[in-house]
């Protein structure tokens, strides 16, 4: 994947930077160039609404766009939250292009792949934030309540929460903070029930 000053990632959202990415959006305001949000996931929605939001708010009329490896968004969580999320997309007029790998941008030139052809497509885009997730090497084995697994037995006394940890249940395994934090609570929850606390 290559990339260039216009594609944003979270390290650079998170770093002493952010003032920048700010002034990158401000300086759309002429060229009227989409801007792009690659991940269909927690933190990829999350920004997406906070960038439309901003551009509303700056009345900067730069359309919007979604780009997923998937057929929807939010797809570890309930489809009823997707179903939502999708109609408030159409709302404000983002456009959503699904079973989409990002390829990489070079000045106003983004490239994509259809995962399911491999054919190829330039788009024009002003700005790319791409959230299209961490894996873990090294991630740890829990039952559904967090407990440690050692083969097929759950360790009564160790637990895992955040993104060195893969649940075996229905849920979000994603490696966010929201996802660390739900974790994080439900072992404190297991924790406490088992030692009558």
């Amino acid at each position: 994947m290559q990339s260039s000053d216009r594609v944003v990632d979270l390290d650079e959202l998170s770093g002493d930077t952010f003032q920048s990415v700010i002034d990158r959006l401000t300086r759309l305001e002429d060229s009227r160039l989409p801007v792009t949000v690659v991940g269909g996931g927690a933190t990829g929605i999350q920004f997406l609404f906070e960038i439309a939001d901003w551009l509303r708010a700056e009345h900067q009329h730069n359309p919007l766009r979604l780009i997923d490896a998937t057929d929807n968004v939010l797809v570890q969580f309930n489809p009823e939250l997707a179903k939502y999320v999708r109609a408030s997309m159409l709302e404000l007029g983002i456009e959503f292009l699904p079973h989409c790998l990002f390829q990489g941008q070079e000045g106003d030139e983004l490239r994509i792949a259809n995962k399911e052809t491999g054919e190829q497509t330039k788009l024009a885009s002003g700005l790319t934030f791409c959230f299209v997730g961490k894996r873990s090497a090294m991630a740890v084995e829990t039952n559904a309540f967090g407990q440690v697994m050692a083969g097929r037995e759950a360790l009564s006394r160790i637990f895992a929460a955040g993104d060195c940890s893969r649940y075996r249940s229905v849920g979000s395994n994603t490696p966010t903070a929201q996802s660390a934090v739900r974790k994080g609570k439900l072992c404190a929850r297991i924790f406490c029930a088992t030692r009558g606390i």
